[in-house]
């Protein structure tokens, strides 16, 4: 009886844990939405105003555009509804916000060849578009960036002419009007004569590859991290890392201003003998690792001066002493997911294919993350998972890699098979013994039933938000989560 009891306590415990990091924002109806009949709603394209803190959301079905701008309390402040709408343009790029409030969205085709700028303007109640081309025939879109309330495309030419590719950055403003900008490498400050060859082979090896964009602070999954060039945004910068090349880190900083660029290098460790190496930049500190079916060795490092703030080894014959979980596999045509014992296992399969390090910063402590993964043989290539069922990667809509990235690290679970370690640093980034908890997207997949169009992901300040819309009571409701 006693034993129930506690039983009871301990479910009733758990599930008010879940509701306490959630909770309903609020909800509208989509009244303007006018017509009686059911047509399927086919998304939701969430905006945040990083200024003042509104919310825009754009609800579309096949025919219709129903955009509510929402203040910081989540209260309908002004609407719009537009048929203008093109189909050919499925993927989203990015967004602006102009200083009347009014929002601009940027799209593209599938080949990302032709662009779309549309503007809506709550004060002229009208939306507009117009269609725009990259300048060069030979040159393609790389990433996007929005970022207080602007928009920036990244963009290089490839062409086996050229000894170097050459980069450009694409300022937008609300009207859809743009300046382009050739990013300058002339000034970049090559501390070795080696680390200037490397840095030009990277960079040719970034035209022919994805780029991943990270979020800061938000739950980064092994297939993100292990990719060799990544974009961080932070402090009106935009920072490529590149990891291609097993010798060195290399970061271009770009500034969003004056278009002006920097670079930065760092050595790796075990330069010599390494099999996989990739870096992760958080905050004020970068994280660099490097790793052999002998030996791996994860540097922490204070971004500005370089100093080593911390330094982890494993050895494949002896047990790894910082970690706060099992070896941890997932995926396989076998199992889901299995606990591994051996350290030599664990650096046979993070050095076989693709290899990675994330770190997240909890209010308590750094969440570390350190693995690798394989890709499974597959007719539908990569896929989004988890609570917001499946989709193609990049495929159109808030889906994509480049409009959504916290949308995007949430169903970034390929179809993959992965292993990993976790573990809890402290901010002298020093190993500290606790559990690893569910992070904000566990509890969102704890949270959702089936997936539904229109269900999104999406960051709000310090905490993340999910919508989805109801078809009986036409209503879209947003719910908060933190972890």
């Amino acid at each position: 009886m006693i034993r129930n009891i506690k039983i009871a306590l301990i479910a009733i415990l758990l599930v008010s844990a879940n509701l306490f990091s959630q909770e309903i924002l609020g909800s509208f109806t989509n009244d303007l939405k006018k017509t009686s009949y059911n047509i399927k709603i086919k998304e939701a394209i969430p905006i945040v105003n990083e200024l003042n803190g509104d919310v825009i959301i754009s609800i579309t079905d096949a025919k219709n555009i129903y955009t509510y701008k929402l203040n910081d309390q989540f209260k309908i402040i002004d609407k719009l509804a537009s048929e203008d709408k093109r189909r050919k343009y499925k993927v989203l790029l990015g967004h602006s916000i102009a200083e009347d409030g009014g929002c601009s969205v940027y799209l593209s085709n599938k080949n990302k060849t032709k662009f779309l700028h549309t503007s809506f303007s709550f004060n002229e109640k009208k939306t507009t578009s117009k269609e725009f081309k990259l300048e060069l025939s030979n040159e393609r879109l790389l990433q996007t960036i929005s970022h207080k309330n602007k928009f920036y495309i990244l963009s290089h030419t490839k062409s086996f002419t050229q000894i170097v590719p050459k980069l450009f950055i694409y300022a937008f403003d609300h009207q859809g009007n743009y300046k382009r900008h050739q990013l300058s490498l002339n000034n970049i400050a090559f501390e070795k004569s080696s680390s200037q060859q490397t840095f030009i082979t990277q960079l040719k090896k970034l035209t022919e590859e994805t780029m991943s964009k990270v979020d800061d602070n938000t739950p980064t999954s092994i297939e993100i991290a292990a990719k060799p060039f990544k974009l961080y945004v932070k402090d009106g910068k935009a920072l490529i890392s590149f990891d291609k090349e097993r010798e060195y880190t290399q970061v271009l900083n770009i500034n969003l201003n004056t278009f002006e660029v920097t670079g930065d290098f760092f050595d790796k460790p075990m330069s010599e003998t390494s099999k996989k190496s990739n870096s992760f930049i958080n905050g004020k500190t970068i994280l660099i690792s490097s790793a052999s079916k002998e030996k791996l060795v994860l540097q922490i490092l204070n971004y500005d001066t370089k100093e080593l703030l911390k330094e982890y080894t494993i050895l494949r014959d002896e047990p790894i002493t910082f970690k706060n979980t099992p070896i941890i596999q997932e995926g396989g045509a076998y199992t889901t997911l299995r606990k591994l014992e051996k350290s030599k296992k664990f650096l046979r399969k993070v050095t076989k294919d693709h290899f990675g390090v994330s770190v997240r910063k909890l209010p308590n402590t750094y969440h570390l993350t350190i693995g690798g993964y394989a890709q499974q043989a597959s007719a539908g290539g990569m896929m989004m998972m988890g609570g917001f069922g499946a989709f193609p990667i990049a495929s159109f809509g808030n889906v994509s890699m480049f409009f959504n990235p916290v949308q995007f690290a949430y169903g970034s679970m390929a179809n993959t098979k992965s292993v990993r370690i976790e573990s809890l640093l402290d901010f002298d980034f020093n190993h500290v013994e606790g559990e690893i908890k569910d992070d904000v997207f566990d509890k969102i997949d704890d949270s959702l039933g089936e997936s539904r169009p229109g269900d999104v992901i999406f960051k709000y300040k310090d905490f993340y938000i999910t919508g989805y819309y109801l078809y009986n009571t036409k209503k879209y409701t947003l719910k908060k989560f933190t972890d």
